[in-house]
């Protein structure tokens, strides 16, 4: 039993610490729902409470925050009803520590659904070295 929380623990240990990544770099996200496409221009932030997010309608609300310290990305996708917003998607991207060259300039599609008739909204992130 002490064999197998060693193994689980030295597992989950991180092999070396993240760090911040080294040059300065911008992620800008496309919210898409129905006709409309929103834009979020997101500025590196130390500060784990502070997001950009726009309203998509008055299905979705979409929110993300790019924590360069820590080497992240952060999305929120929430379904708006009428009682409060709800939590339906959230994603982190891990950002490369090496450098903005070894990143894709897209990361990827993502498509997310409501549970009220199967609303679709479409977001996509960018990223770009200054």
């Amino acid at each position: 039993m002490q064999r197998l929380v060693l193994a689980l623990f030295f597992m989950y240990w991180p092999l070396a610490p993240l760090t911040a990544v080294a040059e300065p770099m911008t992620v800008t996200c496309q919210a898409e729902y129905g006709l409309t496409t929103e834009t979020l221009h997101l500025p590196a932030s130390a500060d784990v409470f502070v997001f950009q997010s726009v309203s998509l309608g008055e299905r979705f609300l979409f929110k993300a925050q790019l924590l360069q310290e820590r080497a992240k990305l952060k999305t929120y996708v929430y379904e708006l009803r009428s009682h409060s917003p709800t939590l339906i998607h959230a994603s982190e991207h891990i950002l490369s520590p090496q450098g903005c060259a070894t990143l894709p300039a897209s990361l990827g599609l993502n498509k997310v659904y409501s549970s009220d008739l199967e609303r679709e909204m479409f977001f996509q992130c960018f990223v770009s070295c200054e």
